[in-house]
C-alpha cells in the first residue's frame, strides 16, 4: 500500500500535467493562427519569478524631456563644428562681472579641451602667467597635467581676475576668507566652485544666445570638436592624445575625426609630391 506522501506526490504530478497539457496546446494553436505576436508572462519566467514587462535599463521619453542634457535615442554625434565653437564664444560677449566669467570658462574650454570638472574645480594658483602654463589638478584617473596657457585664453582670465570676480564674494570674504576657486557661484549664498550641471547650462545658454541651433551644448562637444579640429589641421595624433590627457591614442580615435576635407587636401599634398597629379 503507497505511503501517503506517495500519493500527494503521484496526485501532484498528474494535476501538473492536466495543467501543463491544455494551456501548451493552447499556446501552440495560437501560435498557429497567428494570433500570439509574444508569449504570456508565465512563458517569460526566470528561475521562480517573472521576468519583467518593461525593460528596466531603458530610460523614459518624460525622463529624457526633463532634462534635456541627459543623452537619448536621438542625441546625435558629440561635436562640435567651428561655427558652433564661435556661436558659443559671441554667446559670451559682454562686460559684466558674469560674462567675464562665463568668456574665460569657454576660452579655457575651447583651447585645452578639458573636461567639464578639471576647468569648473580649478583654483586661481593653476594659472601660472608667468610660465603661460594652467595646471589641472583633477584630471581623469587623478593626474595631473600641465598644458599652454594660450595668450588670448590669458586675457580672458586677467580680465576676469581684475574686473569680475570680486563680485562673486561677498566683503567679508574679500580677505583671507576667500576660497580659492577660479570660477566662483554665489547662488547659495556663499562663494562656491560652480556645480557640474551649472557648468552645462551655462554652456547651452550662451550658445544658444550666439545663434547656435543645436538642441544642447555641454564642455564634451568642445572636447571632440576642439581634437577633431587640432587633428584636421596637421598636429599628429600622439600629441593630441597627450594634449587631452589620454593614455594612448585609442580614445583619441573616438573623439578626434578626420573629416573628407582635411583627407582630401593631404591626398592631394602626397599626389602631388609623389608625381600622380600636377598640382
Amino acid at each position: 500500500m503507497p505511503s501517503i506522501a506517495e500519493t500527494v506526490a503521484a496526485n501532484t504530478r498528474a494535476s501538473d500535467v492536466a495543467v501543463v497539457i491544455p494551456l501548451a496546446a493552447g499556446i501552440s494553436t495560437a501560435c498557429n493562427a497567428g494570433e500570439l505576436k509574444h508569449p504570456p508572462p508565465s512563458m517569460s519566467t526566470h528561475g521562480s519569478g517573472m521576468a519583467p514587462a518593461v525593460n528596466p535599463f531603458r530610460r523614459s521619453r518624460r525622463r529624457a524631456s526633463l532634462n534635456p542634457l541627459l543623452p537619448s535615442e536621438e542625441t546625435p554625434t558629440k561635436s562640435a563644428t567651428l561655427d558652433d565653437l564661435h556661436a558659443l564664444e559671441r554667446g559670451c560677449a559682454g562686460d559684466y562681472p558674469l560674462d567675464l566669467r562665463d568668456a574665460a570658462i569657454v576660452s579655457i574650454l575651447v583651447t585645452t579641451a578639458a573636461r567639464n570638472s578639471s576647468v569648473r574645480l580649478l583654483r586661481v594658483g593653476d594659472v601660472d602667467f608667468e610660465r603661460s602654463v594652467i595646471r589641472f589638478r583633477r584630471a581623469k584617473g587623478g593626474k595631473t597635467l600641465e598644458l599652454a596657457l594660450q595668450p588670448g585664453t590669458a586675457a580672458v582670465i586677467s580680465a576676469y581676475l581684475e574686473r569680475g570676480r570680486a563680485a562673486f564674494l561677498p566683503d567679508s570674504t574679500a580677505g583671507s576668507g576667500d576660497p580659492g576657486w577660479l570660477f566662483l557661484s554665489n547662488r547659495a549664498g556663499e562663494p562656491r566652485p560652480l556645480t557640474m550641471n551649472a557648468l552645462s547650462l551655462m554652456l547651452t545658454r550662451r550658445y544658444h544666445a550666439g545663434g547656435g541651433s543645436l538642441r544642447c551644448f555641454g564642455s564634451h562637444r568642445i572636447r571632440h570638436g576642439t581634437a577633431t579640429l587640432l587633428v584636421n589641421n596637421g598636429m599628429p595624433l600622439e600629441e593630441v592624445s597627450r594634449y587631452l590627457g589620454h593614455s594612448s591614442t585609442v580614445p583619441t580615435r573616438r573623439y578626434a575625426q578626420q573629416t573628407p576635407e582635411a583627407l582630401g587636401l593631404r591626398a592631394a599634398d602626397a599626389l602631388a609630391r609623389a608625381g600622380l597629379v600636377v598640382g
